[in-house]
């Protein structure tokens, strides 16, 4: 056998159950892949007192991209903490949108805890199952919680506008708070019932199913998460566009801002957070789709998407006008 570490698979055990068809593939049940008459072989193998032939699997050679992502990964939710930490800090910063911000950067820093965990942990079944749903209850969370931060912006400067009379900060959060917890709620209870139906696998989320998340090579991954978080994100493309007409109409029109106003509604701080809540999920679906493809603009996208912490930092808190503050507070502090 050509490879230095393998694994003699036993049909009778769930995580090996396979199926050997009459051209000589292989189908891995839980793996859902075929493997080629050309990768593996057979081996004589003993278990409860018979023999038979089973099938080898080979351990694939963990390439050194791998561990640059997994370690891109892990590094980003310390980033993705200090963040939240920064934007929690600074007095200046606590407002209605940067609440929403928070929350989304809290959910998405738990759901890649989580993830993080899983690459560097070998978990039970059980567990491994728990933490995939605990994981895309998070994930799909951190989704609606960016859906809730670019409605706000649009609202906000929809109100300056129109002068509209909205209703007060607090209230506002309570009311996104029931919708971003309603609707992660509603997804995962209807994803672990369809887990636990009798309908055909395909249509299944997986979760713990060769990986600790939901499955990731059918179209499973696109009907539970992939779908839903794109669904969310053209509605943030309008939000993002119909807040950018807004804000150029207010300064055509001279309308009187305060200076500390203007500063947070410019241009180029929607452009910040509209990329945060695009490049993402579009990084996500494109890695997704070509899953198998080893070229080189693959791997930058893969590390790219490993580094969405760092990203979110740089983008969040490499500021301007956020260090001086942070600068501010920090020597005001001590």
């Amino acid at each position: 056998m050509p490879c230095e570490e393998f694994k003699i698979l036993n049909s009778e055990l769930d995580s090996d159950f396979n199926i050997l068809f009459e051209n000589g593939t292989i189908y891995h049940a839980m793996k859902e892949e075929y493997i080629p008459h050309r990768d593996f072989c057979l081996t004589p193998f003993w278990y409860n007192n018979s023999l038979s032939l089973n099938p080898i699997e080979c351990f694939q050679k963990i390439q050194p991209t791998t561990y640059m992502n997994m370690a891109l990964f892990t590094a980003s939710v310390p980033f993705l903490l200090a963040t939240i930490w920064v934007y929690l800090y600074v007095p200046q910063l606590r407002c209605l949108h940067n609440s929403c911000l928070v929350c989304f950067l809290g959910t998405f820093a738990l759901g890649s805890l989580i993830l993080s965990s899983v690459l560097w942990v070998n978990y039970s079944w059980g567990a491994c199952q728990t933490m995939g749903i605990l994981c895309y209850f998070f994930m799909i969370s951190a989704f609606f919680w960016l859906n809730v931060t670019c409605f706000d912006l649009w609202m906000s400067i929809r109100g300056i506008r129109y002068e509209l009379r909205t209703s007060s900060p607090r209230l506002r959060f309570v009311y996104y708070s029931i919708y971003v917890w309603s609707a992660a709620t509603i997804f995962t209870v209807t994803a672990i019932t369809i887990e636990h139906t009798n309908i055909s696998d395909a249509w299944k989320p997986g979760f713990g199913n060769g990986q600790c998340f939901i499955k990731s090579r059918d179209w499973s991954a696109m009907l539970y998460f992939q779908g839903p978080s794109g669904l969310l994100n053209l509605f943030n493309v309008f939000f993002f566009t119909m807040s950018v007409i807004h804000l150029y109409q207010i300064q055509e029109d001279s309308y009187e801002l305060k200076k500390e106003t203007s500063q947070q509604y410019k241009v180029s701080t929607f452009l910040r957070l509209f990329l945060v809540m695009g490049v993402s999920w579009i990084l996500e679906v494109f890695t997704y789709l070509f899953a198998q493809n080893k070229s080189f603009i693959i791997v930058i996208f893969n590390m790219m998407n490993a580094s969405q912490g760092i990203i979110l930092f740089i983008v969040l808190v490499l500021k301007r006008r956020v260090l001086t503050l942070l600068k501010k507070q920090w020597t005001k502090s001590t």
